[in-house]
């Protein structure tokens, strides 16, 4: 248990460290905002049950809750990022919401390929866009595929107009990293020319 009462007040919100036996209970990295604040006695008169809902339930004495009832001990109800109510006695709060913290979000990018045939190959694709990914945010992320919308089925000819306006897009268009790339390729193709020059010189010219 914390050693003092710490002030908290409706409204406030951030991360919130709690201790044993609410430590469990309350995520600490993520985001509470405080919904309620109300004393024991006040919570048993508008006919809550603190000692069963609170007390009970994280196996803290009947002793302990007629001690913090009587000293006017108040009940700190959270509400987390993810919705969850969670309602802690004030002496159980080691800090009050941190909103100093940086919050961090598990995100997913969708990107829409449009309708291609059934049997085509993903891999590279798929290795291209973790390593770009890794390249920008030094994270190596998982590439899945995902089917949605009723298939459709185009007739050979539809087909073959089709791959080949799509393989015109991929011969006439460029990307940035596709640039990078060959020119990186260019750097290395000149620097291994001069390192045989050097040596050349090296070897047969005099001092």
């Amino acid at each position: 248990m914390a050693g003092q009462t710490i002030h908290i007040t409706v409204g406030m919100k951030g991360t919130v460290i709690a201790t044993a036996p609410f430590d469990t209970v309350i995520d600490s990295r993520q985001i509470h905002e405080c919904i309620g604040v109300e004393t024991i006695n006040g919570l048993i008169a508008k006919g809550s049950e603190p000692f069963e809902d609170i007390y009970e339930k994280y196996n803290i004495t009947e002793s302990q809750f007629n001690t913090d009832a009587d000293a006017g001990v108040r009940i700190i109800t959270f509400q987390s990022s993810t919705g969850e109510i969670i309602s802690i006695p004030e002496l159980y709060i080691e800090s009050i919401p941190d909103a100093n913290g940086v919050p961090y979000r598990c995100v997913m990018l969708g990107i829409a390929l449009s309708a291609i045939p059934d049997d085509f190959d993903l891999t590279e694709l798929k290795t291209e866009v973790s390593d770009l990914i890794f390249d920008y945010i030094g994270v190596r992320s998982e590439i899945k595929e995902v089917v949605f919308g009723e298939p459709s089925v185009l007739s050979k000819v539809e087909h073959t107009a089709v791959e080949a306006a799509r393989v015109a897009n991929v011969v006439n268009n460029e990307s940035s990293r596709s640039i990078a790339r060959r020119l990186q390729t260019t750097v290395d193709s000149q620097a291994a020319k001069i390192a045989v020059l050097e040596q050349y010189i090296k070897d047969n010219l005099p001092p």
